[in-house]
């Protein structure tokens, strides 16, 4: 007769209630995944936070809905190095050397590292990706030549007077709320307002009528987190790439806000009117950039842009061009409003270029370019609080590749955010948290061109930020308009501890300002 014999492990396995029985393998799988992760993985020797260690994909998401990012990525770096694990499989590089093989456009190795899945969430149509989030290098490349004539300076230039009808719908609502000695003004949401008028007189040939049309509080809140909105919660969904598009449909549920359909609803209506105007006979020949996207045409093919294809490229100005703008303007104004030397040096250079004949009315953007202090105090802003904040995720390509002098496996994920780096002491020198635009003036000619290469703000190589010239043509018209017919300073009320602005910080993709409050007075 057979006798059975149970072992102690199967005996106390036996006697578990069953959700324990199930429970139980699974709980030693994760036991085993996190120990090699975190003792064998590739990447089990460098440092980081304990969960990415782990092999968890939790720190990326946790701080992206915290929207925290950029800060608690830049402590990571302080405290463990220019090398941080932030994920299972996740390298965050700090060191500025690190930028040319990551990015480089030249063409070489880093022509190799194609953006990662995680960019699939920021698709606000399924069915094709924006020039944004097209993650293939030929693909992109292709649709970048298709439609860069829209984005040409010499295409911005006949948009020019475009961008001054707005700009002066923004001073007559700035100076409708200045009182004469000056007063409280919450300048971001002006700006924003601007930000997104420009777009839709640029872009679609008319204003969405934030700043001057019948539109209320609740409702520019509404179309306002829209947009901010597709930007955070593709931050968020893109940290689990796998289950992003389960993330993006519970999120307006979650918290009971507007998606990006705020976005698309808004950039199909137009599109559609166009198309029709179109085949009726009533288009304008006004020519902003939809009417350039309209004729757009395939390189390989020279096959018209179907208007399925112009409204995926239309989307995209919006998704990308007005949040950066508005960030720009306000963080520009919170600094120099905190720093009231360099205020005063902006201001004095903006007068002395009217008296001297250098700048006429309206300001035009080759006049702008011409104000060496202007500019400085620009790049500074960009500098200290680069509109994206996120790190830039690249895959390693086939065969692995040298970073900065270390050798990273191939299938890695690596990045670089562009507000570390700028804050990092060997790319910017010691002072690199100081708003000192003049370090762009009195460097010499090798020191420039290094801070140059080290600069993030628009991304780097071939997928540099498309709608740059946009941004940076809006804020050097807008902003010597606005020194010009106005003063700004600081609430009294709002003591500033030195190094600190006048605005809250928030970063999950963007690196966001909000409740920028500055006292306004006219100047006579």
């Amino acid at each position: 007769m057979a006798v059975e014999v149970s072992s102690p492990v199967s005996a106390l396995a036996a006697s578990l209630p069953w959700p324990l029985r199930v429970l139980l393998p699974l709980l030693v799988a994760l036991v085993g995944y996190c120990a090699y992760s975190y003792f064998l993985h590739p990447l089990a020797r460098y440092p980081g936070p304990l969960s990415a260690r782990l092999g968890l994909p939790i720190w990326r998401f946790h701080h992206c809905w915290t929207r925290d990012y950029a800060f608690a990525l830049h402590a990571e770096h302080k405290r463990h190095g220019p090398v941080v694990r932030i994920g299972p499989n996740h390298l965050s590089f700090s060191d500025p050397e690190a930028i040319a093989c990551i990015y480089s456009a030249s063409g070489g190795l880093s022509s190799k590292f194609v953006k990662t899945a995680f960019y699939r969430a920021f698709q606000v149509f399924k069915d094709s990706p924006s020039i944004f989030s097209e993650r293939n290098p030929e693909v992109h490349a292709k649709r970048k030549r298709a439609i860069a004539p829209a984005y040409s300076i010499g295409a911005l230039g006949q948009l020019e007077e475009y961008v001054e009808l707005v700009a002066d719908q923004l001073v007559d609502r700035i100076a409708t709320d200045a009182t004469p000695k000056g007063g409280p003004i919450k300048l971001d949401r002006y700006f924003s307002c601007l930000a997104m008028d420009v777009i839709g007189e640029i872009a679609f040939g008319e204003s969405f009528g934030l700043l001057h049309g019948d539109i209320n509080d609740a409702q520019r809140s509404h179309f306002f987190a829209g947009v901010l909105n597709l930007s955070q919660w593709g931050a968020i969904a893109g940290c689990l790439p796998w289950i992003s598009h389960l993330i993006l449909k519970a999120m307006p549920r979650i918290t009971g806000e507007p998606g990006g359909w705020v976005i698309g609803a808004a950039t199909k209506s137009r599109i559609d009117k166009r198309y029709e105007d179109e085949r009726t006979g009533l288009s304008s020949a006004r020519p902003d950039m939809l009417s350039k996207f309209m004729a757009a045409k395939h390189p390989d093919s020279r096959k018209q842009y179907s208007q399925r294809e112009v409204l995926f490229t239309a989307t995209s100005v919006i998704a990308a061009g007005a949040d950066t703008t508005s960030t720009t303007l306000s963080i520009f104004f919170g600094y120099l409003a905190a720093h009231p030397e360099c205020y005063a040096k902006l201001q004095a250079e903006v007068d002395a270029a009217w008296q001297d004949g250098t700048l006429t009315s309206p300001i035009k953007y080759k006049e702008a370019v011409e104000l060496p202090y202007l500019q400085a105090c620009l790049k500074e802003v960009l500098r200290l609080h680069p509109p994206i904040s996120m790190d830039l995720p690249r895959c390693v390509p086939p065969g692995g590749a040298m970073i900065a002098g270390r050798f990273i496996p191939e299938g890695t994920t690596v990045g670089m955010s562009p507000y570390v780096v700028h804050h990092n002491p060997d790319a910017f020198g010691q002072d690199c948290d100081a708003f000192r635009p003049e370090r762009w003036i009195d460097a010499t000619d090798d020191e420039k061109k290094r801070m140059d290469r080290y600069n993030l703000t628009f991304g780097g190589g071939s997928r540099t930020c498309i709608g740059k010239n946009i941004s940076l043509m809006e804020v050097s018209k807008i902003v010597p308009e606005l020194v010009t017919r106005f003063s700004f300073k600081v609430p009294g009320y709002k003591a500033l501890e030195k190094g600190k602005v006048p605005f809250e910080r928030k970063s999950a993709w963007f690196l966001e300002a909000h409740d920028l409050v500055l006292e306004v007075t006219p100047r006579s």
